[in-house]
């Protein structure tokens, strides 16, 4: 990856109706630039990499003014913003993956 720390790690899993579950993760660097670094099948691979290469629209929270407000983002991919999105974004639960772990590796 680029710049040769990674900064989050985001594993994913879908569970399919004959009891099998594939699992996926995503390595980002501090940047943002994302790496699928597991994907067991062609599946979970297949919707991984139309996450990453698509823009995300999330809401988050933001304090201002002295109180807290919803915040809509719009995350072009290979952003920090982005990355924050991956996290059970609507593309991938409406396949069926969600985030079963989050790692800060540090």
């Amino acid at each position: 990856m680029m710049g040769g720390s990674v900064a989050v790690i985001i594993r994913y899993a879908c569970n399919y109706a004959d009891g099998r579950t594939a699992r996926g993760e995503i390595e980002f660097d501090p940047s943002g630039t994302a790496t699928i670094t597991r994907a067991d099948d062609e599946y979970i691979r297949d919707a991984l990499d139309a996450a990453l290469n698509a823009a995300l629209e999330y809401e988050t929270g933001e304090y201002r003014d002295g109180a807290l407000a919803s915040v809509p983002v719009h995350a072009e991919p290979g952003t920090p913003e982005h990355a924050r999105g991956m996290v059970n974004p609507r593309i991938l639960m409406e396949r069926g993956i969600g985030v079963v772990q989050i790692e800060d590796p540090f």
